[in-house]
């Protein structure tokens, strides 16, 4: 007689998937295992900057935003649960670099730089033989913070440009990287910075999805004081929505170079990006600050010269940290053991090792005195907040008025079933009854203990004197007055 006990408790186990229910126009098929082959050859990580990926034709947005993304992705895979573990560029980056968490590397505030301590994803690639390059549009991923080491080419606004590249700009500077090493084991990342704010895009892409131009556009909106009509805040995702579009040709245009030098077939392809982006779903706008899924969710759409199952998409739950042991053994590289992320490629060969009921992922923001961090699992989410070091604040924002959700004299808790209520709309937190028992209880415990888990570790090196060339574009990115 056949056991099905075996079977049944293998279901059980499986991770619950509510995907299209935060992605509600996603048609294609979800695969559960799959193998995916890197072949050794060459590795191109894509990151967009605030790039949503419900924003993104293939996770089934409405509009046609990216239908290069789109045919990438019915070669390859879309995961769904991809989060970022920091809300803005600078944490997220380090993250992705690093492979460590924001309160780790701790490249969290405005000043603060990698210390040299800590070693980089592509000086782990330097010392296994794989060339290494990369093109930079956002000054907060570049060099003025550390995170150009160990890079043989590297390219960013520091030395290249004057103000912000354009997508066609960075591709431009990324073909001869590739051509000139088009026979080696290379890894490149490109960083485009497009859809972030102020809000723009090139003639013919800035109102292709603008239905009444009438409407004013508010280019960089405020964090927590706009008030903004619906009018307006359509306008602006369909100016953010052009910007992607835009964004989206000159990766396609980069896909095509790569299949005439023949890398397209044998290369690792990696599309994703540093965090999302808020239009006023929950009353806030840009990123940074809070920890709403349209800030920390993220896309991740890899294709690989070998896959069992394409065109697919898979719900696991991945993070930015994720990425540095991925990549690295893409290459058939030994992974630091200290690394806290997963190799994605083993993980979806072989879900059935992970331990599913515990696994989370986390973001964090610890700036202008301010500490939020975030813990999620497939069906709960809990965002915690430490009481914010007033002297701090003052010392950065300047006003309380500017952020009015900071609170200086008590802990702020938010709790959402995100199976039920995958949209955040209503906190299940009630302070009048204290910690909860059972499963949320148990969250709220390690989200609180997150931040002292990673300090006494994270040792940031302060810059002192910023480029002029890098004040000046973190400065049309709105990040410094």
């Amino acid at each position: 007689m056949i056991s099905v006990v075996p079977a049944i408790l293998a279901l059980l186990a499986a991770p619950p998937d509510f995907s299209k229910s935060y992605f509600t126009g996603l048609s294609r098929p979800n695969v559960t295992k799959l193998q995916l082959g890197a072949e050794n050859g060459p590795v191109i990580l894509i990151v967009v900057d605030a790039l949503r990926p419900d924003h993104l034709t293939p996770y089934g947005y409405q509009r046609p935003t990216s239908p290069n993304l789109e045919q990438l992705a019915r070669e390859g895979l879309v995961l769904s649960n991809y989060f970022a573990n920091g809300n803005w560029t600078r944490p997220s980056t380090a993250s992705l670099l690093t492979g460590l968490f924001p309160a780790t590397h701790a490249v969290e505030r405005d000043q603060d730089k990698l210390a040299e301590q800590y070693v980089t994803l592509a000086e782990i690639l330097e010392q296994n033989g794989i060339v290494t390059g990369a093109v930079v549009g956002n000054g907060n991923a570049g060099s003025a913070f550390g995170l150009s080491r160990g890079f043989s080419f590297y390219a960013d606004t520091v030395e290249h440009w004057q103000g912000l590249p354009s997508a066609d700009q960075v591709v431009e500077l990324a073909v001869p990287f590739v051509r000139k090493h088009v026979n080696e084991r290379f890894f490149l990342m490109l960083f485009f910075v497009d859809p972030h704010d102020p809000y723009h895009a090139p003639d013919g892409y800035e109102d292709r999805f603008v239905t009444d131009p009438s409407v004013k556009l508010v280019r960089t909106p405020h964090w927590e004081l706009g008030r903004y009509s619906q009018a307006e805040r359509d306008r602006m995702r369909a100016t953010y929505d052009g910007a992607v579009l835009y964004t989206d040709t000159a990766i396609g245009r980069f896909l095509q170079e790569l299949k005439k030098m023949g890398v397209y077939d044998k290369a690792t392809l990696m599309v994703t990006a540093d965090h999302g982006e808020a239009f006023g779903e929950h009353g806030v706008y840009l990123h940074a600050h809070h920890l709403f899924e349209e800030i920390v969710r993220a896309p991740l759409i890899i294709r690989t010269p070998a896959m069992s199952t394409r065109g697919a998409y898979n719900h696991y739950l991945f993070q930015t940290v994720d990425l540095m042991p991925t990549i690295i053994r893409a290459f058939g590289a030994p992974v630091p053991e200290y690394l806290p992320g997963v190799d994605i490629f083993r993980h979806l060969s072989k879900p059935e090792k992970v331990d599913i009921e515990h696994r989370f992922v986390t973001c964090e923001f610890h700036n202008f005195g301010i500490s939020r961090r975030m813990i999620r699992t497939y069906r709960h989410k809990v965002i915690y907040a430490d009481p914010a070091d007033e002297a701090q604040f003052m010392a950065t924002v300047g006003k309380k008025k500017l952020l009015p959700s900071v609170s200086f004299t008590q802990e702020q808790v938010q709790m959402y079933d995100m199976a039920n209520d995958p949209f955040e709309t209503t906190n299940l937190f009630d302070p009048s009854k204290g910690v909860p028992a059972g499963h949320w209880g148990q969250l709220l415990r390690i989200v609180k203990r997150h931040r002292d888990m990673g300090s006494g570790l994270g040792v940031p090196h302060v810059v002192e004197n910023l480029d002029p060339e890098t004040r000046q574009d973190l400065k049309a990115l709105g990040y410094i007055q």
